[in-house]
């Protein structure tokens, strides 16, 4: 029968129809006893016996990865509501094999308590946020353990045989999901679900069913005798342990199938503890395992030795058939994070990246494979973003506002120009350096240095706001870069020439790519590396991309994959986000005494404290994702309450001055734009439809917003009341970031690069005149006390600073005054500290001593690609 909203079944009140089930029709319902919502699945008339066989089956099962069963009515069964999406792939290997343990955990608990499933499918199983569910066991049938049945279970059992098929002989099941031996009528039995899950697998990582007809009769007859497509086909890099696994659930005649799925369970878990490296040659595997039990002095020793030797391998003698993986610890308490991206030369022997040893402090690091270990480079603190020369002598990089190199061999480092916003570079054979913009587009400057000249120009059609990670092909006047745009959908990979206003788009993802000889373009993918054929001649992509590797770390606020490859295809990259990314908010008092540390450590952007300074609002990063929501940590407690859950990316958060509302920025309408929300409850909403990107910096006490556009080129203010109009207060060329108010409303300070470096500057509010710059040396993120007699902000190397002042008509700043040294990896435009309004004590964002991620080395992945 069909229910409408308001009927009820009992104690349970239909809310809405979801769908139709194996077994009748399902609603969501209201428990009107508990106040909690179910799902309800009503049986038609001629259907009850199999409900209450799928009611017994169900009712002996208790595990958090199966939905559960609360009640049993008449015709109704009453089950667990849940929320997500049906399992799809392709995903990645990590990925796949995170949800696939889940899935075999579940149907082996039901095996073990005597229940078949009989149904395994992607359609009976559900993503949640809190992990995998498997759904609808209505073609379940109870099966005896290996106990001798009582004369009861005989009779069940013998019940259940009867109703294997329905009176008008129709199959239970789904054919696409059966085993063989079902389609042929035979018993079902533990092996047939280690069939369907198979099936379920290799549709999880390839994305296609593993058979395919174009009749009914085509589907059973390509089940009973066809053979699926190789895994490797879709995915060249799978570890080739799993697609034995794969092979082996999906054998035809289940005597050669795995015999249980608790041992299908345990092969999946040590695959994933492998991760990437199963079944590759036998001493690479044990050398791993070695490396995880010896000191990390030892093991820099094996890896250099095992690096080296695989490098000169891949260059004297032919190509081995398969690729080889392996991974290069980071030194002790070195912090990696999205932006640490690392750089393999040209001719394949070495590597460099930045990362955070001590302190605040970036330094330059080189990996060369005749070394035992990673050696930092003296004088290079604060570097980002390495690239090299094309001989492999140099290494370019950023730092403190200039573009800077240095001889890989030794000596001091280079200043070729000023360069304050970039984002990555690359040099050719004739000496161009072309630099990445965040906020503008790219640049050219010869390697002897001098001015940096515009190299393009910004689409403002497609609201271009920057041009970065560009990369030369191989002949050395043709470029790849990364588009950014402030709309959704408008940026891409794009290729441009040296001496050409043109360029056109190849591929829609915004990431840092890459050509690798002799045909394929690397890109990032989510978090999935991939590739695709491209003639670098006739500057064409072809044919379909491939992923290379999966699980690779990604930056989503510089649209980056952490990867890097030689020409000959020599690829490093370091795999998710680490917990050496985590920050750890902590209390400081003014002399720099630790206070105590508030919550766990997580990947936070930024933040900012409460009127009421209870709570702190901060940005985290859903490393699963990639994307930012707003979260509010008790500072009492230590508890965080997620504020935003949509997919969309948060970023900035400011509170109203009551502390009862949230003003944030969201892309969740394409373009980000300023949202409010209440906290504790209610929904978000949209402040004003912008055509620009924009980010809120305070909300003032008269109630009037205070937000600014990308790279903080313009400040707004938008007064209260619907149909108010914002207007601009300042509006330059120059970045600028955190402008906020003084506490009598007459001053605001603010940072901006207009020198070069980031200073921090108070003007008059709202002119903007009588300007005046208050900090020395670098200066970012001011904030002032609550009765406005004092300045605080981050100098560029870390350390927190006071600016006495004295408020009035006419504001005078004092001298700049070092307070404590922070453990804050610092970037400009970003809130990591805040302040009590009697500023005696500070929240800071500081980095954590933890174990970085390792590098993974992968040699020879082009030979997959070409199979």
């Amino acid at each position: 029968m069909t229910l409408s909203a308001g009927q009820k079944l009992g104690p349970y009140e239909v809310l809405a129809p979801i769908g139709a089930g194996g077994m009748g029709e399902v609603y969501k319902a209201r428990d009107t006893r508990l106040d909690r919502v179910v799902a309800v699945k009503v049986s038609a008339k001629e259907l009850g016996e199999r409900f209450q066989r799928e009611a017994q089956a169900i009712a002996s099962l208790n595990h958090p990865n199966i939905c559960t069963l609360h009640d049993v009515g008449p015709d109704y069964l009453v089950m667990e509501f849940i929320e997500g999406t049906e399992i799809k792939g392709p995903l990645p290997i990590g990925e796949a094999l995170r949800l696939a343990i889940q899935i075999a955990e579940a149907v082996s608990h039901a095996h073990r308590h005597g229940v078949i499933h009989r149904d395994l499918k992607p359609s009976n199983i559900l993503v949640t946020k809190s992990g995998v569910k498997v759904l609808d066991f209505g073609l379940a049938k109870l099966i005896r353990a290996n106990a001798a049945p009582s004369p009861a279970q005989d009779n069940l059992a013998a019940t259940l045989t009867q109703h294997a098929v329905t009176q008008d002989g129709t199959i239970l099941g789904t054919p696409r999901y059966m085993a063989p031996e079902q389609l042929e009528g035979q018993e079902a039995d533990r092996r047939s679900d280690i069939f369907a899950f198979g099936l379920v697998l290799y549709e999880m990582i390839t994305g296609c069913p593993a058979f395919e007809g174009k009749t009914h009769a085509n589907l059973i007859a390509s089940i009973l005798a066809g053979e699926p497509k190789p895994v490797t086909s879709f995915q060249p890099l799978i570890p080739p342990a799993l697609v034995h696994l794969i092979n082996t659930c999906l054998a035809k005649d289940p005597d050669d199938r795995r015999q249980n799925m608790h041992d299908v369970l345990l092969e999946l878990r040590w695959i994933a503890e492998g991760g990437s490296q199963a079944g590759i040659p036998k001493p690479v595997v044990e050398h791993r395992k070695r490396r995880v039990r010896l000191s990390w002095a030892v093991a820099a020793v094996a890896s250099a030795a095992a690096l080296a030797l695989g490098f000169l391998h891949l260059r004297e003698t032919p190509a081995p058939a398969d690729p080889v993986r392996f991974e290069q610890p980071v030194p002790p308490k070195n912090t990696l994070r999205g932006y640490d991206v690392p750089a393999v030369s040209p001719d394949g022997r070495s590597f460099a990246y930045t990362g955070i040893t001590s302190g605040a402090k970036t330094m330059l690091w080189l990996r060369r494979l005749d070394a035992v270990q990673a050696a930092a480079l003296p004088g290079t603190e604060d570097s980002r973003l390495p690239f090299w020369s094309p001989d492999s002598r140099f290494i370019g990089y950023f730092a403190n506002g200039k573009l800077r190199k240095i001889d890989a061999n030794g000596g001091p480092p280079q200043i070729l120009c000023d360069t304050p916003t970039f984002l990555g570079g690359t040099w050719n054979r004739d000496g161009i350096i072309v630099l990445g913009k965040t906020n503008g587009p790219l640049h050219q400057v010869t390697s002897a240095g001098g001015e940096p000249k515009p190299l393009l120009q910004l689409d403002t059609a497609r609201k271009e706001t920057g041009q970065g990670w560009p990369h030369f092909l191989p002949d050395g006047r043709h470029f790849l870069y990364a588009s950014l745009s402030s709309e959704v959908g408008k940026g891409g990979i794009y290729l441009g020439s040296i001496g050409s206003q043109e360029s056109r788009r190849l591929l829609d993802t915004v990431s840092n790519a890459s050509f690798v000889s002799p045909g394929l373009l690397l890109f990032g993918r989510g978090r999935v590396l991939m590739a695709q054929q491209f003639d670098s001649g006739k500057l064409q992509l072809g044919g379909d991309p491939f992923p290379v590797a999966d699980l690779v770390g990604r930056s989503e606020v510089t649209q980056n994959s952490i990867y890097s490859s030689s020409p000959d295809g020599a690829l490093v990259y370091q795999s998710e986000i680490s917990s050496a990314a985590d920050l750890q908010p902590a209390w400081y008092d003014r002399s720099g005494k630790r206070l105590g540390s508030v919550g766990e450590p997580r990947i936070y952007r930024q933040g900012t404290l409460s009127p009421d300074e209870k709570r702190f609002a901060g940005q985290i990063l859903d490393p699963r994702v990639g994307t930012y929501d707003i979260w509010l940590l008790d500072l009492t407690s230590g508890i965080l309450s997620r504020m935003t859950s949509d997919p969309s990316t948060k970023d900035t958060v400011a509170w109203s001055p009551d502390g009862r509302e949230i003003l944030f920025g969201s892309n969740k309408s394409g373009i980000l734009n300023l949202y409010r929300k209440v906290v504790g409850g209610g929904d978000e909403q949209l402040v004003q439809a912008s055509a620009e990107a924009v980010y809120p910096a305070e909300w003032l006490k008269d109630g009037s917003f205070l937000y600014m556009s990308f790279q903080g080129k313009s400040f707004y203010r938008l007064p209260p009341g619907a149909g108010s109009k914002p207007e601009t207060l300042l509006k330059t060329e120059y970045s600028k970031d955190e402008p906020r108010v003084s506490p009598d409303g007459h001053w605001v300070a603010y940072n901006t690069d207009e020198s070069g470096r980031w200073e921090v500057y108070i003007a008059s509010f709202p002119g903007f005149t009588e300007r005046r710059q208050v900090s020395n040396n670098g200066g970012v993120q001011g904030y002032w006390r609550k009765d406005g007699k004092e300045l605080f902000y981050l100098s560029l190397d870390g350390n927190l600073v006071s600016v006495p002042i004295k408020p009035g008509a006419a504001l005078e700043a004092g001298i700049p005054k070092i307070l404590f040294p922070t453990r804050v990896p610092v970037a400009p435009q970003w809130d990591q500290f805040a302040v009590t309004g009697d500023g005696q004590r500070f929240l800071v964002l500081e980095s954590i001593e933890g174990e970085a991620k390792p590098f993974t080395i992968v040699l020879n992945w082009t030979a997959a690609a070409r199979r």
